[in-house]
């Protein structure tokens, strides 16, 4: 057959035409109705679920107060099937008990939408005494109902020293019953890490991975994160890669001294892009 010719045959029976269109046309709309919703979950205030069981999940450094809760609980509602979870940050750790009231409701209601709650304590990559971070350790499990800690300053090496100091306050925390432990090096860490940490973030920067970096944590995909910041627009490309590479995610347009003290405004593309790039 030549290129770009066409092979005609008998022409199709009315009635045979008038009964594929009759099949063809309700099947046609049902198929552009679930593109449309995965691409369109909310119209006019309605909130219609996209079904997806997402391959990646959201990582969200919230530093702020008061917390922009019904956002999140909203996109709870649109992506069921979306991970988050939440890192609280009351005072650079649990802060004071009328903090740990001030936050109650907040935490109270990412929960119950099914948002997993971690608060956040700093170890200054070991400088800081053992002692005081299990005191926050101890704060958090006292005061405030979370599902877990987010460990920073986290050194990135195979130091046995380094890696011990880790060690007891990850055990400890699960002793405190706070069972997800997170780390973050922010950069490229030892895979011994993964050893001690439930998530590790591998990259907090204000630009994206390079994909040679990220292959090297392929088998460990369920365990790593990365965190952008500074990005004015989400580059859909680049979200992709880090989707099929790791599965936390979080890419907020927040810039300066503390990039993570508002919300994302890319938050509701980037459920749209995981939802997307899950769907069978």
């Amino acid at each position: 057959m030549a290129q770009g010719s066409a092979v005609e045959g008998p022409a199709m029976p009315l009635a045979t035409r008038i009964k594929w269109l009759r099949i063809a046309v309700p099947a046609l709309a049902v198929a552009v109705a679930g593109a449309y919703m995965l691409l369109n979950p909310q119209r006019g205030g309605e909130v219609r679920p996209v079904e997806v069981e997402c391959r990646a999940g959201l990582l969200i450094p919230l530093y702020a107060y008061p917390m922009p809760t019904r956002e999140l609980v909203r996109l709870r509602e649109e992506y069921p099937g979306l991970p988050i979870i939440v890192i609280v940050n009351p005072s650079n750790g649990p802060g004071s008990k009328l903090d740990a009231a001030r936050y109650a409701g907040a935490v109270e209601e990412l929960r119950a939408a099914n948002i997993t709650v971690v608060g956040y304590v700093y170890t200054s990559y070991t400088r800081r005494p053992l002692r005081d971070v299990e005191r926050d350790v101890e704060r958090y499990a006292s005061w405030y109902e979370l599902d877990g800690l987010f460990v920073d300053e986290v050194t990135c090496d195979d130091n046995a020293s380094h890696l011990d100091y880790y060690r007891r306050i990850a055990e400890y925390a699960r002793s405190q019953d706070l069972k997800l432990v997170i780390a973050n090096p922010g950069t490229w860490a030892a895979e011994e890490y993964f050893g001690i940490f439930d998530i590790v973030v591998i990259w907090e920067n204000p630009r994206y991975p390079p994909p040679d970096g990220l292959s090297r944590y392929r088998g460990l995909r369920d365990r790593a994160a990365v965190l952008v910041y500074g990005q004015e627009s989400l580059d859909p490309q680049a979200l992709r890669e880090l989707i099929d590479n790791v599965k936390w995610i979080y890419i907020t347009n927040d810039g300066g001294e503390n990039p993570w003290d508002t919300l994302s405004t890319h938050l509701r593309e980037m459920a749209r892009e995981i939802a997307e790039a899950s769907a069978p």
